[in-house]
């Protein structure tokens, strides 16, 4: 988890054992790969034969980073030796010319370090960040919901002329736009003792007077749940979105209150599109529905949704689509809604059992 990084990070800048900076350089790459990031891992220590760059960070062909990972900026740092490795990257063919470098240091307080990069030749080559607000950075991607969104905060790190505002300010309007998508679907969810057909004739909030419930959260335990299940280790993509370690499965994790009905109790769930597109991206991909509490933890296949999923009731809001999950439970079995034949589909073959 990303907590565990950053007490690391903190540990290698504090403590300064042996072989710390070593250590801070992975994990610096570590949190480039959690941003997104295809990331090539660095030598420890260059030769003759080898370049000495820390680490290589590349999304799609539009961004390619050089790491330079400094537990200090004490001292003045070779900007030539360092845009070296590019003219080596260059020849072997690894980085186009665009490529840019990201300085990674242990300090806030750099001004020595960026009075140097403004006065070289390289100033519009080079970008410099700190530690703690790299994984600030990590820790808002996992806040957000749609990896579109991310994909842009990720050019921070690049190389960008600021004279002309619009494009940051595009980024930090799209960025309020994704958090938003969870409020929305919390106002879905949170709309308690109607029926379906209501739901989807009102689209609408909840009326002012209408006391709004804290959101459920057990996220973690049925997450816990599915490692334990499938013997993986899971890891956060994005506020609801997470892979596996080997980066072969992927995960979808929602959860919902009860709500409670005379003879049953329903969980209502929302499925973005945004979600289908990053689940389509692995070769197995699973959807995790928690239903009140982590002991109601279902695992379904993705395929399997998908299959049910043109049946499903939609709304349409500010030029936004998603589907509505509904899930019953009665007398302790589970049975998915499927309302374009007023079906239901069971569940409890993909309910884990603690």
């Amino acid at each position: 988890p990303t907590e565990y990084l950053i007490k690391f990070a903190n540990e290698c800048l504090e403590e300064k054992f042996e072989n710390s900076g070593l250590v801070l350089q992975d994990i610096v790459n570590q949190a480039g790969e959690r941003l997104g990031f295809d990331v090539e891992y660095g030598l420890y220590q260059g030769s003759s034969n080898t370049i000495g760059y820390d680490g290589i960070w590349q999304f799609n062909e539009n961004i390619n980073i050089i790491v330079e990972v400094k537990t200090t900026d004490a001292y003045r740092i070779n900007l030539d030796h360092i845009y070296g490795y590019k003219r080596k990257l260059m020849d072997r063919e690894k980085i186009p010319d665009k490529a840019s470098f990201l300085i990674v240091v242990g300090r806030k307080d750099t001004g020595d370090l960026e009075a140097q990069i403004r006065g070289s030749r390289y100033g519009w080559d080079f970008r410099l960040i700190s530690v703690d607000s790299l994984m600030k950075l990590v820790q808002l991607k996992e806040s957000l919901n749609d990896a579109k969104t991310v994909n842009k905060i990720s050019e921070i790190l690049c190389p960008l002329e600021f004279t002309r505002l619009d494009r940051l300010i595009e980024i930090v309007f799209e960025t309020t736009q994704d958090i938003q998508l969870e409020s929305d679907d919390e106002i879905f969810e949170s709309i308690q003792g109607r029926e379906e057909d209501e739901i989807i004739e009102q689209k609408s909030q909840p009326k002012e007077d209408t006391p709004k419930k804290s959101p459920v959260k057990f996220q973690d335990k049925c997450l816990s749940l599915v490692e334990k299940k499938l013997n993986t280790d899971l890891i956060k993509v994005t506020r609801s979105c997470y892979q596996s370690n080997d980066k072969k499965q992927g995960f979808l994790c929602s959860i919902s209150k009860e709500h409670k009905g005379k003879s049953y109790t329903k969980y209502w769930f929302a499925f973005h599109p945004y979600q289908g597109e990053f689940l389509n991206k692995f070769s197995e991909s699973f959807i995790v529905f928690g239903c009140g509490s982590e002991n109601n933890t279902i695992l379904l296949p993705f395929d399997v949704f998908k299959q049910q999923q043109d049946r499903l009731w939609t709304t349409e809001k500010d030029g936004r689509i998603y589907w509505h999950v509904v899930i019953y439970e009665r007398n302790g079995e589970f049975e998915w809604k499927i309302p374009d034949n007023d079906d239901f589909f069971s569940l409890d073959r993909y309910k884990i059992i603690a």
